[in-house]
């Protein structure tokens, strides 16, 4: 209400329109987001007459405007998780083939450490085939179909991955 009286007020002796956005509370007591659209009348002697006053509901404006901000925080969000993702997959082969050309292994460490980047490279072609199927999502082209998932050796494959490139540290899993 302040702000409402604040903003006629100091338009008693403006002319031009002034614009203000408002939360208002309609019969039921419900807030109701408003934008206040206010004209200064004068007569022909250039006396005040009063105000000509839109009031226009925005309420929808404003939860599209939500939604749209709350969409793109998700954006971001995404992009920061995939880019994460790409990353971590990227990182090993960079560091087995590197491994591989600075070192001179035995040739089963050799075979094992192209193993891990072999697979790798296939985890990095599934994340890069899981962005496209969401592009094909959104589009509507694709329906989906839930199946079951082996937690348990993901997760195993996963450790000896890491496993592999380190030493001094061992890794365990605990899944329920």
């Amino acid at each position: 209400v302040q702000k409402a009286r604040e903003f006629f007020d100091a338009g008693l002796h403006l002319s031009g329109i002034r614009t203000t956005e408002l939360v208002m509370r309609n019969t039921n007591g419900a807030a109701v987001d408003v934008e206040v659209l206010a004209l200064s009348v004068y007569d022909e002697a250039n006396r005040f007459r009063g105000q000509r006053v839109i009031i226009r509901d925005i309420t929808e404006r404003r939860r599209l405007e939500r939604e749209r901000e709350a969409v793109n925080r998700l954006k971001s969000d995404f992009v920061s998780i995939a880019s994460h993702e790409l990353r971590t997959p990227l990182s090993s082969i960079q560091g087995f083939v590197e491994l591989v050309l600075t070192r001179d292994p035995e040739p089963e460490k050799r075979r094992q450490w192209l193993q891990l980047v072999l697979s790798e490279s296939r985890r990095l072609g599934s994340l890069v085939d899981d962005l496209l199927d969401i592009s094909r999502i959104e589009a509507g082209s694709v329906r989906l179909y839930l199946e079951p998932l082996d937690l348990e050796r993901i997760v195993d494959e996963r450790l000896s991955i890491f496993q592999a490139g380190t030493t001094g540290h061992i890794l365990s899993q605990d899944l329920p």
